[in-house]
C-alpha cells in the first residue's frame, strides 16, 4: 500500500514535469500528453526492466496511462492561465525526485535484491524520467549539469535504504525521511544555486586565485 502511493504521487509530480516541459517548449496538445505519459512512467519502466520486474507497472495497471495522460491534459489547458516560471517546474520535478527515490528502493528491496541495488534503483527510479524529459525537450538533462541532482537523489535513497534495513517497523518514518532529504536539497539548490564541481569550473577557481 505505501509502495503503491509513492508511485501513484511521484508519477503525477513526474508527469506535471513533463507536461510543463512540452508546454514551455510549445508543444501541441499531443506532444504534452505523451510528455506527461513518458516522462511519468520512465524511471519505473526502466527500474522495472532491470530488476526483472516485467511487464513493468503500467502495463499491469493501465491506470498509470490514465493518470498520467490526465494529468498532460489538465496542465495543457490550466498552464495558460498561470505564470508558468521554472520554478515550477523545478518543484515539481524536486517532489517527483524525492518520491521515486522511495518507490524505486522499495520495489528493489520488495525484489529481495540488496540494500546496495536498492539505492541504485532508487537513483534510477528518480533520475531517469527527467533524462528522458530532457532529451526529448532538447535540453542537456539536469543529470549531466552542475547543480545538485542525482547527488539528491542518493542521499535520500540511502537515508531510506539506511533506515529501512536497521528500522524495519519504520517504513512510513524512513520515506518521509527521504522525501525530506531529496526535497530540501533540490529547493536549497534552486533557491542559492548550489552546484557540483566540474573540471571546467576547478580550472577556473583556480585561475582566478
Amino acid at each position: 500500500m505505501f509502495f503503491h502511493f509513492m508511485q501513484i504521487v511521484g508519477t503525477i509530480f513526474f508527469a506535471i514535469s513533463g507536461a510543463l516541459s512540452g508546454y514551455k517548449k510549445n508543444f501541441d496538445l499531443t506532444g504534452v500528453i505523451l510528455m506527461a505519459f513518458i516522462v511519468g512512467n520512465g524511471g519505473g519502466t526502466m527500474r522495472d526492466v532491470l530488476i526483472g520486474a516485467t511487464p513493468v507497472f503500467w502495463m499491469l495497471q493501465p491506470s498509470y496511462i490514465i493518470l498520467t495522460m490526465f494529468t498532460g491534459l489538465i496542465v495543457f489547458f490550466i498552464a495558460e492561465h498561470f505564470n508558468v516560471s521554472g520554478k515550477a517546474f523545478l518543484i515539481a520535478d524536486a517532489l517527483g525526485l524525492g518520491i521515486f527515490a522511495i518507490a524505486g528502493a522499495q520495489k528493489t528491496l520488495d525484489f529481495g535484491l540488496s540494500p546496495i541495488v536498492a539505492i541504485m534503483m532508487g537513483v534510477l527510479s528518480a533520475v531517469g524520467g527527467g533524462i528522458i524529459r530532457d532529451v526529448l525537450s532538447g535540453e542537456i538533462p539536469l543529470i549531466l549539469r552542475p547543480e545538485v541532482y542525482a547527488t539528491a537523489a542518493l542521499a535520500g535513497a540511502t537515508v531510506f535504504v539506511g533506515l529501512h534495513v536497521y528500522f524495519p517497523g519504520g517504513k512510513f518514518i524512513a520515506g518521509i525521511a527521504c522525501a525530506l532529504t531529496v526535497c530540501l536539497i533540490r529547493l536549497a539548490t534552486i533557491q542559492w544555486g548550489w552546484y557540483i564541481p566540474t573540471p571546467g569550473l576547478l580550472k577556473h577557481k583556480h585561475k582566478t586565485k
